[in-house]
């Protein structure tokens, strides 16, 4: 496990959601399928939700993968499936899946459907041949037997007699009434309302309406709307706790809906929501309508919707599919939980030698494991699991805080160095971080109490080039390179930050509450470090003979943490397990030591460096522990450790097993089988613990104390008085042969190590010509700061010229993307991440014939008048097309809003529109001067007057509603060279914005000469026009076919415009339209069937147009290379540039005022290095 092993005295049940629904496929092109993992998936709202509101109807397969550890939640998200396929009435699966208390029928209902499916789920083939087959799949055995053992359940608890029904109900309400006193009421469902939040605060009646009290008191979602509901839901009463209440006290369903549409005027709502009653039916409404395209889409395609369920940690899930790639075998040795002994045995029908099921995906969910698992953790298993695709995406979410009382971004929090380093290292980035705005929104958070939502994408960076270019071959780097010694002090920055809650010089420093929980809330662990470390070798070309055993000894030597030595023994085993290094730090004892020592390996016939411990914990050992309530034990992480007089070592990454052991000796070693205790922590049994350990300290030093104990953070110290200082739970002696046992392997576990082994491994891409890219550090070693490219040519026409004195001349082509050229040359140099291409360098080897190309690192984009060179990406290969930072939208299925109404109960736009603007943003809206505001903050203006003038807000339009609007830029030399016909404006909800659904017509020359009478009727009825300053015209340009790729309908023909010419066609200019002509005349919406546009029609492209949202980590106040780069070392001291001498003056260069330095020697030594990154230097 990378994760700590946490007691597990309480596991809360998350039987419904606690977010809105989002739509899985949003970021895909219609026209490609979808294999979609969702770790820890929950209830499943967004599964219900992507069908509804994809983009296509039919015609694309959905394969969902759905992963979760709590068997209850996958046993009530299949009985749904089966309910909706079944078509039940929606209200009583509604009533069934989200409220506590069911009436008569309800009950009937569900009693009914569980013997349906216990009868069809004897076994897997069984299942598979049934009408649910094709819908639902078990990715193993096991998750079968799991689920159907719930269902067995509820059947059971429906038919109980009256009087136990009774005893039940009882119970039940006491644990309500006990979590609704201990916890509270948490009404914070103003987060699911999105950009309506500004009308939901100003109306006190409304927030008064407290939809968590009237579920935890009454049982149901609305006593109004569900009557005569009395009898308990079994669907709550069961999970891993046990069959007492267990349901997580902030559950509310009204947070797993939408509630925007209830609240705004909508053309299918009608009236806003008044009361709790009004709400309900909104939710009931919503449901029963994406349960209806769910069995709609069953009807006509049953096969394009697969939702396969595995139970069990979602990162051994990804562990074991991995092992599954690599060797088509299906079980991989990886365990389903942190406790317990059941390994992970995927179907072999399934997952087999020819699989049916995906093992690589487009879209990875992982709701918000970053918050539970460690951001880093998560995405070293999940990214060797994303299909290698421009358009392949991982999401990942957090729901809590960075800090107590701090909502800007949790990415620069969790990150172990600066982003584009990370980026680099992982071979992914957050899309939000590497574009200038975000089209989702998250800031209405802002304005509810409790946790702060906020999700972040990842995907694999792509050299995209805006507009009209003239082909060039393509240089990819295959691989990174850097020095060795670089590295493992790269890699000694990550570790300082991975671990450090163990410095207690900064904890000492950064006394508070914030602090506490930072030190108490373990993420990681060595193995951890070790797995990161084995996910970049696959991406990093340098010699790791030389970088590791740098490293190690950079670790041993540091003193930084007090107790880091301590886990260094942890460290080196880890490193042997994953077969990154062995020699010169793990001797491999010999028999003859063993024997002069007394071992207890001196009968063995080898000796492998490591060897396991399986220690057995009585269960009297675990008394007190067990006997501690939730408030004072809470879910320490427990750690076992060996010590003697002269030396104590951690070691972390332990699998704890109830059972017992039979113990036996073959051929001079000890063999061990556990019988798992399936009943865990409420059984009787002992606790079986198992971890590895060096060799050599097993023969050095034989009777070495080896325990279990409870990991020290400020809260556990409470718990000394019970444990002692050393919070023991069970400690014995090496020599005790009833208590402790050493194998080769974790028993029953062969294969683990294998697949512990098995490292990521890179797809080449055949498609361009390969080359490698080199890393240029920060003095300190910290961060990249270079990025350089090499190509060695080897065609002799080429070198030729070369030699010969071409010009070589460089142009940046895209943000990742050098053109370089000279006679007869003509190529891109595609770099892994953004560059700063105005500062390029260029080595110019003309006898060797090779160029390099040395770039500094783009570090952030919060610069809103330093733009990308293509603000609305859409990558293109062959005949499709993807957006890259923008999601696409089926515009038939949002909410229409009602604009027809009291300006005062529109002003909620204009709130949300304000809220787009970053703090920099904001300053430069000031500006009278359009060129001071610059391209971006010009832009967003034009949206916003856009949305303004549609809904009678624009003052300058008199509030009089705009339903054609022109761009113009009078200051280039162009009058109108755009129409906007706006059908309606509409939520975006799962974007939490709104978006205007409109139809585009570029005036080309030629278009304006023909339809001249058109243009003078909207001159005649006073149609506005915006102002387009400059560098915006080609802006928008580029968001216009952003715009309308995201909600196309239609398919691009293979005669496509943006596939022979470019994406837009034209960046200057009004002679052609910038738009293909694919979509011209299709699906226009009510502009379509307009008959005053008809002369127009057929130059109409239909687009969805949406605010441009600065995201929380692109603002000054938030991020700055100086500020989140080198962060804070809590009262250190900063560190001289070139020596890194600390404790003394440090003067500042005097170009950038950045970089300093502790005398000048080291200033004038540094600058060759320090060049590149000066700004003053490079302007």
């Amino acid at each position: 496990m990378s994760q700590p092993t946490i007691w597990p005295k309480k596991t809360f049940f998350y039987p419904v959601g606690n977010t809105t629904p989002c739509c899985f496929t949003q970021d895909l092109c219609p026209e490609q399928d979808a294999n979609i993992l969702l770790l820890a998936c929950g209830d499943p709202r967004s599964i219900l939700y992507t069908v509804f509101a994809d983009l296509t109807t039919c015609d694309r397969k959905l394969d969902f993968t759905c992963v979760d550890w709590q068997p209850a939640v996958l046993a009530r998200n299949v009985l749904l499936f089966s309910l909706v396929l079944d078509n039940v009435d929606s209200s009583i699966v509604f009533s069934l899946f989200y409220n506590f208390l069911l009436d008569t029928n309800a009950l009937k209902t569900l009693a009914i459907q569980c013997e349906h499916v216990i009868q069809l789920s004897a076994d897997l083939q069984t299942w598979k041949s049934s009408k649910y087959g094709t819908l639902i799949r078990f990715s193993s055995h096991r998750s079968m037997e799991c689920i159907r053992n719930y269902w067995v359940l509820y059947k059971e608890t429906a038919a109980l007699p009256k009087k136990a029904k009774e005893r039940l109900k009882s119970t039940f309400l006491s644990g309500m009434k006990s979590e609704l006193s201990k916890y509270g009421e948490h009404d914070s469902f103003a987060v699911a309302t999105g950009p309506l939040i500004s009308s939901l605060l100003q109306d006190k009646a409304q927030q008064n309406l407290a939809p968590h009290k009237e579920l935890w008191t009454t049982g149901v979602v609305s006593s109004a709307v569900f009557k005569n509901c009395n009898l308990v839901n079994p669907t709550f009463v069961h999970s891993l706790d046990g069959d007492a209440f267990d349901v997580h006290y902030g559950t509310s369903p009204l947070k797993s809906f939408y509630l925007a549409p209830a609240i705004a005027s909508t053309t299918d709502h009608g009236a806003p929501a008044s009361n709790l009653t009004d709400y309900t039916k909104s939710c009931i409404a919503q449901f029963t309508e994406w349960c209806t395209a769910f069995k709609i889409r069953l009807e006509h395609r049953p096969e394009s919707v697969i939702v396969r369920v595995y139970v069990g940690e979602g990162l051994a899930f990804c562990r074991a599919l991995r092992h599954c790639q690599e060797t088509s075998e299906v079980d991989s040795g990886a365990y389903t939980y942190p406790w317990g002994g059941t390994q992970i045995v995927l179907d072999a029908n399934d997952y087999g030698p020819n699989p049916s099921a995906p093992t690589l995906f487009d879209v990875i969910d992982t709701s918000n494991l970053t918050d539970h698992c460690g951001l880093l953790n998560l995405l070293i298993v999940a990214v060797p699991l994303l299909r290698r695709a421009p358009s392949s995406i991982i999401h990942t979410h957090t729901l809590l805080p960075a800090e107590l009382g701090k909502t800007e971004s949790v990415l620069l929090k969790k990150a172990f160095s600066d982003i584009p380093s990370l980026s680099l290292m992982l071979g992914v980035a957050p899309t939000s971080f590497i574009s200038h705005f975000a089209a989702t929104s998250n800031l209405h958070a802002l304005g509810a109490e409790g946790q702060f939502p906020q999700a972040i994408s990842w995907r694999f960076i792509s050299t995209v080039i805006s507009g009209p270019f003239k082909s060039a071959v393509t240089l990819r780097p295959s691989y990174m390179a850097l020095d060795p010694t670089t590295l493992s002090r790269f890699l000694l920055s990550v570790y300082h930050k991975m671990f450090a809650e163990e410095d207690q010089l900064l904890n000492l420093a950064n006394i508070g509450l914030a602090n506490v929980r930072k030190q108490d809330m373990i993420l990681y662990q060595r193995s951890s470090f070790v797995s990161f470390i084995q996910f970049i070798k696959a991406k990093i070309n340098t010699d790791w003979d030389r970088a590791i055993p740098s490293l190690i000894k950079l670790i041993a030597e540091d003193r930084t943490f007090l107790m880091g030595a301590h886990s260094v023994q942890e460290l080196l085993c880890q490193l042997h397990l994953q077969g990154l290094h062995t020699a010169g730090f793990l001797p491999s004892a010999t028999l003859e030591e063993a024997q002069m020592h007394g071992s207890r390996l001196s009968g063995w016939r080898s000796i492998p460096p490591v060897v396991c411990i399986v220690l057995k914990v009585p269960r009297s050992s675990l008394k007190t522990i067990e006997s501690l309530p939730l408030e004072k034990i809470g879910t320490p992480p427990l750690q076992c450790e060996t010590s003697n007089f002269s030396f104590h070592n951690i070691h972390a990454s332990i699998q704890p097993i109830f059972g017992d052991i039979k113990a036996s000796l073959v051929d001079g070693e000890e063999e061990v089988e556990i019988i798992d205790d399936l009943e865990g922590l409420k059984g009787s049994a002992d606790l079986i613990v198992t971890f590895h350990i060096p060799s050599h300290l097993v023969i050095t030093y034989p009777s070495m104390d080896v325990g279990l104990h409870i990991r020290n953070s400020p809260s556990t110290t409470l718990l000394m008085p019970k444990f002692g200082m050393r919070l023991t739970i069970f400690s014995t002696s090496l020599k005790d042969t009833k208590r402790l046992f050493i194998v080769r392997h974790r028993p029953s576990n062969r294969h683990e190590r294998n697949r512990l082994q098995i490292g990521p491994r890179l797809e080449p891409d055949t498609s361009t010509l390969s080359s490698h890219v080199t890393l240029g550090f920060d003095a300190l070693s910290k961060r990249v700061t270079t990025l350089t490219m090499r190509d060695d040519l080897v065609d002799p026409r080429e070198a030729a010229s070369l030699r010969d004195g071409a010009e070589v001349q460089t142009h940046q082509a895209s943000d990742c993307g050098i053109l370089v050229t000279f006679k007869g040359y003509r190529r891109i140099f595609s770099f892994p991440y953004p560059v700063q291409g105005n500062a390029c360098k260029t080595r110019i080897a003309r006898k060797s014939s090779y160029i390099e190309v040395i770039c500094p690192i783009r570090h952030n984009f919060s610069d809103s008048k330093d733009l990308s060179l293509n603000l609305f990406p859409i990558y293109r290969r062959q005949q499709s097309l993807n957006l890259l930072n923008i999601h696409y939208l089926n515009l038939k299925v949002l909410p229409t809003l009602r604009l027809q109404v009291p300006k005062t109960k529109l002003q909620w736009i204009s709130t949300h529109f304000g809220m787009t603007f970053s703090d920099n943003e904001r300053a430069l809206n000031q500006q009278g001067d359009p060129i001071a505001k610059g391209t971006l903050v010009n832009l967003k203006e034009t949206v916003l007057a856009l949305f303004l003038s549609y809904a009678g807000l624009n003052k300058d339009a008199q509030n009089q509603q705009q339903q054609v609007i022109g761009l113009t830029s009078p200051t280039s030399g162009i009058q109108t060279y755009t129409l906007i016909f706006i059908n309606d404006m509409k939520l975006d909800l799962a974007g939490h914005t709104i978006v205007l659904d409109a139809c585009v017509v570029a005036l080309t020359d030629p278009l304006v000469a023909r339809i001249g009478p058109l243009l003078s009727r909207l001159m005649d009825d006073g149609f506005i026009s915006l102002v387009t300053h400059d560098d915006e015209v080609r802006a928008w340009r580029q968001l216009l076919a952003a715009a309308a790729e995201r909600c196309r309908t239609w398919q691009h023909t293979p005669n496509c415009e943006f596939m022979t010419r470019g994406i837009p066609r034209i960046l200057d200019g009004v002679e052609e339209n910038p738009l293909c002509s694919c979509g011209k005349g299709k699906n226009l919406g009510a502009f379509g069937r307009n008959s005053k546009w008809t002369m127009v029609h057929k130059e109409a492209t239909r687009i969805a147009l949406s605010p441009l949202i600065a995201h929380p980590f692109l603002d000054d106040s938030v991020f700055s290379p100086s500020s989140a780069s080198q962060p804070s070392t809590g009262g250190k001291s900063e560190q001289c540039a070139k020596c890194a001498k600390t404790g003394v003056t440090l003067q500042a260069c005097g170009a950038c005022r950045m970089t300093k330095y502790c005398s000048r020697d080291c200033q004038k030594s540094h600058w060759k290095a320090h060049k590149p990154q000066c700004k003053s230097a490079t302007l």
